[in-house]
This record gives structure tokens, C-alpha cells and sequence, in this order.
């Protein structure tokens, strides 16, 4: 049994993008858009040197943040597919697509090594749950809005489309995170996290996605990991060091990748940033004595690719 501390956002519609196009958006919000708006709540509330010191303090591992996944507050909590299962997940009920996201119950089964019965699994919302965890599933619902914009200049219709997701009455967005140094200010975080919250998380902002009215819920989550394991799973997006990646060249691994991009803040000039690939939430690899991951300078800015361990016993 581990510990975690956990914040529970009352998001009910978000915008997370995941390609070039509006219309693609995922039900996660990744580790690094969650960074990148912890870092400018902080600037706003201590000033541009503390933020620049709390930068300085994450790129050494200072503080390890989840990815955030949707969740029934208090009730019902979903986690990343570890890969190793996909295959296995993905012929549930017939179903061709395969499922990333699975209810708590299901997580600890995947990740201590248990067998899954089709049988005694069903599938509500995109999310895998077991048969006995009652009626309580996480409302996810994806929306596509479709409508032509007017540009003032030239008088031309252009068709604009955004892809966004609503979360049902009592449901929410979960982060997981650790302090590995007493340097970070829990207090400070705390704040930062609230104003976050009220500031908004997620694109399109400007237009009523990502923010929430209710402040965020600080608590604790006990998750039955395996006591000895050889491999983890992260619950982050994950850039490894190059001696990871060559540690891990002879070992046993189950991962996808994700192109990361976008654009600097126009508090700093905007302008694209560099594109990278990680490897996303759910994947598995052998566990290194080593911060597992990295800050990567994509231009100006840093993007967070520090991996959010989970132990998962997995047999190749």
C-alpha cells in the first residue's frame, strides 16, 4: 500500500489538445500543460524571481506531478491502461478500439499481476470498470462543436471545429503529486494550484473552458501497488535521460509515444516551440536508479518529463 497526495479539480468542460487540429482533444490533461500553468499561477502570485527559483528547483526533481484524469469526487477514480494489457483490454464486449482508461479497481488488478474475467467487466463512458463496482461511473462526454467564422479583414467564411469534453454533475479532474524536496513550499504550491483552478487549465480559456468556480479538494489516496517490483508504470508523460533510454535498450518494455507541441506564452514573446515525442501515460519500463526523466529545454521554455512511477509486477 502507497500513500499519494492527490487534488481534485471541479472541471466540468476542458479543451486538451493532442495534434495540430482543434477537433482531435483527449479526456487526460497531460503533466506538462498542468506544469506549464503551475508555473505562471506562481509567477503571478510571488513574482517572476520565485517562479524562476521554483523552475530551477523542478528541473532538479524537486517535484513530481501526474498527468490529471477524470474522476466521481470521493467515489470513483479512473487510471491509464498500463500498455502491457492493451491488446488483451482491447477485445472487451468485441470492441476494435482499445481502452486507456480503467476504473481504480481494475488499475490494481492490472498492475499486481491479477488476471482479468471479460466477464465480470463492463464499459460506460470510455472507461473499463468491474461488474461489482456498482452504477457510480465517471460521465465523460466528448463534444464536437462545428460553426463558420467570418474573418473581419477579408470578409471570407473559414469552417472552425473544437473538439472539448464535459464531465458529468460530481465528476472531475484528479492530479497526483510528490515533493522530493523540502526547497518547495507546500503552502505556496497549494496556492498556486488554487489560482490555477480559477485561471483556467487546458486551451481555449478565453472562452469558458478549464476553470472551475469551486476550488480545488486537497486529500490522500492509498493504492494497493506491488510491494517488489522489477518495472513501473507512469502516470505522467515520461522524457527518459539518454542512460535510461541505453539501460533500457536490453530490457523488457511496452510504451507509446506522443508528439508534444505549441507555443511560448505571449508573456515571453510566443512563438512555436520545438517538437518532441514522450512517451505517454500507462507505459512500462524497468526501474532505474535515476530520476526517471527530465526537464527538456524545447525553446526558451521547459517542458516536464518527469515520469510518475507506479510499481507494476509484469511478466514479459
Amino acid at each position: 500500500m502507497t500513500s499519494h497526495n492527490v487534488v481534485y479539480f471541479k472541471f466540468n468542460k476542458y479543451h486538451s489538445g493532442v495534434s495540430w487540429s482543434l477537433e482531435d482533444a483527449s479526456p487526460i490533461i497531460c503533466s506538462d500543460t498542468f506544469f506549464g500553468g503551475l508555473i505562471w499561477s506562481y509567477i503571478e502570485l510571488y513574482g517572476l524571481d520565485e517562479g524562476k527559483a521554483l523552475l530551477e528547483k523542478c528541473v532538479k526533481g524537486a517535484l513530481r506531478l501526474s498527468s490529471l484524469y477524470p474522476s466521481r469526487i470521493g467515489v470513483v477514480d479512473t487510471f491509464p491502461t498500463p500498455l502491457f494489457s492493451l491488446v488483451k483490454i482491447s477485445s472487451f464486449g468485441g470492441k476494435k478500439k482499445k481502452v486507456y482508461l480503467v476504473s481504480r479497481k481494475v488499475f490494481e488488478q492490472l498492475i499486481n499481476g491479477r488476471e482479468l474475467d471479460p466477464n465480470e467487466l463492463e464499459y460506460h463512458y470510455d472507461v473499463l470498470y468491474s461488474k461489482d463496482e456498482g452504477e457510480d461511473y465517471v460521465e465523460i462526454i466528448r463534444v464536437s462543436r462545428y460553426r463558420n467564422v467570418k474573418d473581419r479583414f477579408t470578409e471570407f467564411t473559414t469552417p472552425w471545429r473544437m473538439g472539448y469534453y464535459v464531465l458529468g454533475e460530481g465528476c472531475g479532474l484528479r492530479l497526483h503529486y510528490q515533493f522530493n524536496s523540502n526547497e518547495v513550499s507546500e503552502k505556496k504550491f497549494s496556492s498556486a494550484v488554487r489560482l490555477l483552478s480559477e485561471n483556467g487549465l487546458g486551451g481555449e480559456r478565453t472562452v469558458g473552458f478549464g476553470y472551475s468556480d469551486e476550488p480545488p479538494i486537497f486529500s490522500k489516496m492509498i493504492l494497493e501497488e506491488p510491494n517488489a517490483s522489477k518495472y513501473f508504470t507512469t502516470l505522467s508523460l515520461y522524457y527518459p535521460l539518454s542512460e535510461e533510454v541505453k539501460a533500457y535498450s536490453n530490457e523488457g518494455v511496452s510504451y507509446e509515444l506522443i508528439e508534444r507541441s505549441g507555443f511560448r506564452d505571449y508573456r515571453i514573446g510566443g512563438g512555436r516551440v520545438a517538437r518532441i515525442r514522450m512517451f505517454r501515460e500507462g507505459s512500462i519500463f524497468p526501474l532505474l536508479n535515476t530520476s526517471l526523466g527530465c526537464m527538456v529545454d524545447v525553446g526558451g521554455v521547459y517542458r516536464y518529463g518527469f515520469a510518475y512511477p507506479i510499481k507494476v509486477r509484469w511478466s514479459e
